[in-house]
């Protein structure tokens, strides 16, 4: 029969093995509420100042809108990353590092373009609040794909590859914390996408796919830098793409 101090390591066990899942989902979510919060926000103080039109119907000012959110998700994760004394180490990739690079962002656009034609195939189409910004003016296209090398990659990267992927890392190893962190991260990006249920969750399953290659380059090469390059180059990709369909 059990003793009691064997019971009692063993909820200790279960709390200890608990806890990071619970402050990994913990953090996805302030970061979600920090980034939204602020875009509202900052959504209505445009609208007094510029009119609820530029706010609706404007898609540039509908990304300007979303960018304090970045810096604040940016903020939030440092701070965490900081006060956890989670290792981030970054440097300029090596020669293979940036051959890395080069490759993952390869094999993301791939993946992204084969699963989604996957996902069309069985739930048909959706729509993307990109797509809807940058419908009428494509030039945009190119300003979100350097925005985001610049911003959105950086404070993504940061809040689940750093904070998020290293939290789980401390207690379940590699391959667990970048599965954890990529799943989170899809759920992040669900706001994005309009349509099917169906057509939504995979949708962000797209986004958890190439999540998963991500997580991969940063523990492959123990560079921050690297996870954040493939994201924002990736970004930056699928933009330029973009601009070619719209502008063809």
């Amino acid at each position: 029969m059990p003793s009691t101090n064997d019971s009692s390591n063993a909820q200790s066990d279960d709390h200890s093995t608990l806890r990071p899942v619970g402050v990994a989902i913990g953090l996805a979510v302030a970061g979600l509420v920090v980034n939204v919060g602020a875009s509202f926000l900052a959504g209505l103080i445009a609208a007094l100042a510029l009119g609820p039109e530029a706010v609706l119907n404007d898609g540039t000012v509908q990304f300007a809108l979303g960018l304090p959110g970045q810096l604040l998700v940016f903020a939030f994760a440092l701070g965490y990353v900081r006060w956890r004394s989670l290792d981030l180490p970054i440097s300029l990739p090596s020669r293979n590092g940036s051959l890395l690079v080069g490759a993952i962002v390869a094999a993301s656009v791939a993946a992204a373009f084969g699963l989604t034609l996957l996902r069309q195939a069985v739930s048909g189409s959706i729509t993307s609040t990109i797509g809807g910004m940058v419908s009428a003016t494509p030039s945009l296209t190119l300003w979100i794909g350097v925005t985001s090398v610049l911003l959105i990659a950086p404070a993504e990267e940061l809040l689940f590859r750093g904070a998020v992927q290293g939290r789980l890392g401390e207690q379940f190893g590699t391959w667990p914390a970048v599965a954890g962190a990529s799943t989170l991260f899809a759920g992040w990006h669900l706001l994005n996408f309009d349509g099917t249920a169906l057509g939504t969750l995979l949708a962000a399953g797209v986004v958890g796919a190439v999540s998963l290659l991500w997580g991969y380059a940063y523990e492959r090469t123990g560079n921050f830098a690297v996870p954040v390059l493939t994201h924002g180059l990736y970004n930056l990709t699928l933009m330029a793409i973009t601009y070619a369909q719209l502008t063809a």
